[in-house]
């Protein structure tokens, strides 16, 4: 399973982002984008700490 991670980080840097600069205000749609940036990280997480297997 691979994760593009650097996205991954720019879209939640940018979602942060919005939400510093609109007073600590987020929409439906940034608060979604949010939660599943936030999903995808930890998925990334398990991901990382799950022993891997050799694949050639």
């Amino acid at each position: 399973m691979r994760f593009d991670l650097v996205l991954l980080d720019s879209d939640t840097a940018a979602r942060v982002s919005i939400w510093i600069k609109s007073g600590g205000e987020l929409g439906a749609r940034g608060r979604s984008g949010l939660l599943r940036c936030i999903h995808l990280h930890d998925m990334a997480r398990l991901a990382a700490d799950s022993p891997q297997e050799a694949t050639e």
